[in-house]
């Protein structure tokens, strides 16, 4: 049996982000980034208003810096025999405490994405995921089936009322292997499985990034089938 623990915090200087209107928008008008509300300030700069309508018509999205985070990873990986084979169990679970952007030149001012997605290109952040792995062995013959668990989130477009949750999503995939041991074929292995056995779609959400989902969070191929052949000589 083995067992692993890892906690790590990240905390990036000078990483690059744009920052948008909407953000900097309301940064403008926020005592967080902007504590006189002075129309000096950085982010009061960033956009203009047409002196007779007074509506914006002039802004510019520019880098800035931002991003820390928080993590918790944990594995318990175990084999053991159980009748005439070996069960084995393999189980990785990863908690995000944390993960927030701050402005350059805010007052303590910090935006809390963990549990949330689409706030940008790839940014779902489950506060929890966890890919449970159990397998059988006996004499040549190996069986295997995986879980897979992604927590459930809230779209980060933080103008939606009610707040947009997205369910958890749960895959569930299996798989087969023969390795010859002996013989003319000895080291060949021949392989099947089924990934996404029962066909779950990708969660949609409001956020328009990525056709409203997150393909490297979720799957959007659906069910499909696979078969393979290995040999080592």
């Amino acid at each position: 049996m083995q067992l692993s623990l890892d906690w790590y915090e990240i905390d990036i200087t000078d990483k690059i982000e744009v920052v948008n209107f909407f953000d900097f928008g309301r940064f403008c008008y926020d005592r967080r980034y902007n504590p006189d509300l002075s129309v000096t300030n950085q982010w009061c700069g960033m956009f203009s208003r047409d002196p007779v309508s007074g509506r914006i018509d002039d802004f510019q999205a520019l880098n800035r810096n931002a991003y820390d985070w928080k993590t918790i990873d944990a594995q318990v990986d175990w084999r053991f025999d159980l009748g005439p084979g070996q069960l084995g169990v393999s189980w990785l679970v990863s908690w995000l405490d944390s993960f927030t952007t701050t402005a350059e030149g805010s007052v303590g001012a910090k935006d809390e994405w963990a549990g949330t997605i689409g706030v940008n290109v790839g940014a779902s952040l489950p506060e929890w995921k966890s890919n449970l792995h159990v397998s059988y062995a006996w004499a040549d013959f190996t069986v295997g089936a995986t879980w897979r668990y992604i927590d459930s989130m809230l779209d980060a477009n933080t103008d939606l009322d009610p707040e947009f949750e997205i369910p958890q999503v749960d895959y569930f995939d299996l798989s087969a292997n023969y390795e010859f041991a002996s013989g003319f074929l000895d080291g060949l292995r021949i392989g099947v499985g089924v990934e996404n056995l029962t066909d779950e779609d990708p969660p949609i959400f409001p956020s328009n990034v990525q056709a409203n989902t997150d393909p490297s969070q979720y799957d959007v191929f659906g069910r499909r089938y696979y078969a393979s052949l290995r040999y080592s000589f």
